[in-house]
């Protein structure tokens, strides 16, 4: 995999700080960010379960990620902002992401929300 960069021309679909505009996802990003992560690379052609469990014991593929996907989708923006991102919002990221992706489309956060519901009732 080669770190150059591409100058990309689009921007992102939905801002960094309109995370809240889907509370759900804003949700799963701040409470369990392993799955969004996991999800996010899942997404991009990655392994879901192997960049989760990485993103559990704290190594930081997060700015990796974000730039692949900038890079796929030719979003403007560098390796050096897309780390202070995720030094400074990362949960603003991983929502923005998640929207960017797709994968958090009503039915899937649904799901995910019913068997969150599941484990707490029992």
């Amino acid at each position: 995999m080669s770190l150059e960069q591409k100058n990309g021309n689009s921007e992102w679909k939905h801002g960094l700080f309109a995370c809240m505009d889907d509370k759900k996802v804003c949700c799963l990003a701040c409470c369990l960010p392993c799955f969004v992560v996991g999800k996010n690379a899942e997404a991009q052609g990655e392994n879901c379960m192997l960049h989760g469990l990485l993103a559990c014991v704290g190594l930081p593929f997060g700015p990796l990620l974000r730039w692949r996907l900038r890079q796929d989708k030719n979003i403007k923006g560098s390796m050096l902002g897309d780390t202070l991102v995720y030094g400074t919002v990362p949960c603003c990221a991983l929502a923005q992401e998640a929207r960017e992706v797709n994968w958090a489309m009503p039915e899937q956060v649904n799901r995910v929300e019913a068997a969150a519901q599941e484990i707490t009732r029992d």
